[in-house]
């Protein structure tokens, strides 16, 4: 081609071209400059409303309380959002355009009609972060490769509808929660998780909970799977994770055996347990499975037109009731892929061996039964945490040994009767209960070897313990190189019993000559014992066997059939007793003798004892009051003391006649009475209930005496939750019995109980 030094039209129309894109170019690059400087003014504005605080809904012009329309800018004001009140959506239909991302401590979104606001999108959720949903559906936007995903956050919703049915999804995951916990609650409507043939996963808990409840009529947690999938998890937990409640329905609307209700592995719990409820597996390839030590407790549950109810695998476990649970046209009920370890269990009794998964058995078990242990010794790889409250008991007294550390945390426990029990590990605390009730009876604690070298053996706070020695001694031995005994703190109850002959709880303070390890140590606590011993075996005078502090109350007293002498000694301390910061002790049925120091008082500490209740003698010093201008020496006066009685975590039934103790509540009064230690009288009863009886319903409560009634009496109606008896009064005699006698009307609420009284 020649050319002839002019440009062509082909040329021409480029060059145009370039010019436009580069003229284009230049007004966006504008633009953006100025929508910089635009979000740079703005922040500065608002740093100079409120410096170095971040844009939140406030400087959008909206309260903690809002509503919010589709034509909004919804997403921000949900992202900045930081008040206590609530998001309230109007009917309409909210697009996301990106993943949103709260920032807010606490996000409660609620639709304004029920199902009328639809909102599509995605969600990060925050540690420390919770979010409360309530009332609107939940679309999954095509885009999404994971609905929701929430680390150590909280997320709870009712009365949604959760839709991942639409055929434009591919490769979703619905939820993944970490370390967090989540929801589902259905009260007004049923609560609907759709999984359509683009959901890969349903909801995944990694070291978690779930929890599901539908109502007491009609309303569901309903997850309906599409059987798109022969191995879809509707539910899947992982490492010790759980679910629990009641009222789910898992359900495939296809019906043609596709998709797993829930898998549990790696030590994660199912627990669907109301005997009473509705719950439902129906359609499923299988219901559940449990694998690698995971374990299922079922109750009230119907496992229909399933190919397999339940599998169990790698040490997997499954417990039901078969009472209340169903099966209706499954090809199997219960597969097993390696039988030897997998064992099938009811949520009554149980018999396990040491060569059981007694463990897991122990830890998960939410039945009313008895765990029996046969025979053998019983050694823990871990630190054992009931999350229930099990009952265990040796066939044969004494015959079963578990070597283990325990903890018990906020409403757990354990009764242990008739075995023997180890520390497992020797350099750690052997025993931490936090607000649980733990009752041992006819043990055996053994930690006397030298190679027990814990700096404290066992940690109580806010709990119910109780020791009783029936059929043998209850013998706690503690050796010379661990650091403290026992501590009880902060309003936890001790109840020590033994009976009326020849059984008593010893604690053997096993150190040498000299020694000022605490045995039992009581802070703002309470005891009350009838057959407790405390000695040092080695027939050396050291150790210090109960020490007290702030306002702590010590009850020695003695039953009424004691035939065998005082019931209560304590002997080879180096000091029996320590009473400190206003602790008071009184004394029925006791010997203090053979120690360095009987009893030392100083801070206002106190004791008191009436008649022949307390013989303090033969010990180096008797009474050693450390500073004498607040300590009080205290022999048989008569000093004003009060009487404190509680029904602990125990709740008194309607329509009953019980009677409360210094820590016990129940129909007999063998574990209520208390003995008086002196000649006085009764005065000012003051009574609380956790709640009103109801409207129309009562509560009375009657100081007990011997086996009558008193004139004090105190009266709880209706929603109230306090009686008094300022007026009456009831004289009583050193050796009297008494305890409070709670009547309660046919239709009152089950309520716990906490009364006072004035012994003068």
């Amino acid at each position: 081609m020649v050319s002839t030094g002019y440009p062509s039209p082909v040329a021409n129309d480029l060059a145009r071209i370039s010019a436009d894109a580069i003229a284009a170019r230049e007004r966006a690059e504008a633009a953006s400059d100025a929508a910089k400087a635009l979000v740079v003014n703005q922040d500065a504005r608002l740093a100079a409303i409120e410096p170095n605080v971040r844009p939140t809904h406030r400087q959008y012009g909206y309260g903690d309380d809002l509503t919010l329309t589709p034509a909004d800018d919804w997403k921000t004001i949900i992202e900045v959002y930081d008040g206590n009140g609530v998001i309230t959506l109007a009917d309409g239909d909210y697009v996301a355009t990106r993943k949103l991302t709260p920032k807010g401590r606490l996000i409660q979104i609620t639709g304004a009609t029920l199902g009328g606001a639809r909102v599509t999108a995605s969600w990060s959720l925050g540690a420390g972060t919770r979010s409360v949903w309530t009332g609107w559906n939940w679309i999954i936007p095509a885009d999404a490769s994971l609905s929701v995903r929430a680390t150590q956050a909280a997320l709870s919703m009712t009365d949604m509808v959760v839709d991942g049915s639409s055929l434009g999804l591919s490769g979703v995951q619905l939820f993944q929660m970490i370390g967090g916990d989540l929801s589902f609650t259905a009260s007004a409507r049923d609560f609907e998780v759709r999984l359509g043939p683009g959901i890969t996963a349903g909801i995944g808990i990694d070291r978690g909970s779930l929890k599901v409840a539908g109502n007491t009529t009609a309303a569901r947690v309903k997850i309906l799977d599409d059987g798109s999938s022969n191995q879809r998890n509707c539910i899947a937990l992982n490492q010790g994770s759980s679910i629990e409640g009641s009222g789910l329905h898992i359900i495939n609307t296809a019906g043609n055996k596709n998709g797993i209700g829930i898998l549990a592995r790696r030590a994660a719990t199912i627990s669907i347990q109301d005997a009473s409820s509705d719950n439902r597996f129906e359609g499923l390839y299988r219901g559940i499975i449990v694998r690698q030590k995971a374990t299922a407790h079922i109750a009230g549950a119907l496992f229909k037109s399933c190919r397999e109810a339940a599998r169990r695998m790698e040490g997997g476990q499954v417990f039901y009731d078969p009472t209340s649970v169903s099966f209706s046209g499954c090809d199997a009920l219960l597969g097993d892929t390696n039988p030897t370890d997998g064992v099938e269990l009811e949520l009554g009794d149980i018999t396990v061996t040491p060569t059981s998964d007694w463990q897991s058995i122990i830890e998960s078990y939410q039945g009313t039964g008895t765990i029996w242990l046969a025979d053998g010794t019983y050694t823990a790889t871990r630190r054992l945490k009931p999350r229930g409250k099990p009952f265990l008991r040796g066939v044969t007294l004494g015959g079963a040994t578990i070597n283990a550390n325990w903890e018990f945390l906020q409403g757990t426990g354990a009764r242990l009767w008739e075995i023997n029990l180890v520390p497992q590990d020797e350099a750690d605390l052997w025993l931490r209960a936090t607000m649980a009730y733990v009752d041992f009876r006819d043990v055996t604690i053994g930690a006397a070897n030298v190679r027990f070298t814990m700096a404290q053996f066992a940690s109580c706070a806010f709990s119910d313990i109780r020791f009783a020695a029936v059929l043998r001694d209850l013998n706690i031995d503690l050796g010379q190189n661990i650091g403290e005994g026992w501590d009880f703190d902060s309003n936890t109850n001790v109840k020590v019993a033994a009976n009326t002959t020849d059984k008593r709880v010893r604690l053997l303070n096993r150190v040498p000559a000299g020694s000022q390890r605490q045995f039992w140590v009581f802070d703002q606590s309470r005891m009350i014992c009838d057959g407790l011993n405390i000695l040092n075996p080695l027939n050396v005078v050291g150790g210090i066997g109960i020490s007290a502090r702030r306002h702590t109350m010590l009850t020695f007293q003695q039953s009424e059939a004691a035939v065998d002498g005082p019931h209560n000694r304590i002997t080879g301390q180096v000091r029996a007793m320590i009473l400190r910061q206003n602790s008071a002790a009184s004394f029925q049925g006791t010997e203090i003798k053979g120690n360095d120091r009987g009893i030392q008082t100083q801070d206002g500490g106190v004791f008191t004892y009436g008649g022949s209740g307390l013989d303090l003698s033969g010990n180096t010093v008797d009474h050693d009051n450390i500073n004498a201008s607040t300590g009080v020496t205290q022999y048989g006066l008569a000093r004003p003391m009060m009487l404190a009685f509680t029904s602990g975590s125990t709740t008194i039934p309607a329509g009953s006649t019980w009677y409360l103790g210094l820590s016990y509540a129940g129909p007999g009064l063998t574990f209520a009475r208390i003995r008086i230690p002196r000649n006085g009288v009764l005065r000012n009863l003051s009574v609380r209930s956790s709640l009103g009886p109801g409207a129309g319903q009562t509560f009375t409560a009657t100081v007990f005496r011997s086996s009558a009634d008193t004139a004090l009496s105190a009266t709880i109606a209706d929603s109230a939750t306090g009686g008094e008896d300022l007026v009456n009064f009831a004289k009583v005699n050193a050796g009297d019995v008494i305890c409070i006698k709670i009547v309660t009307s046919a239709g009152a609420a089950a309520r716990g109980f906490n009364a006072t009284l004035d012994l003068e």
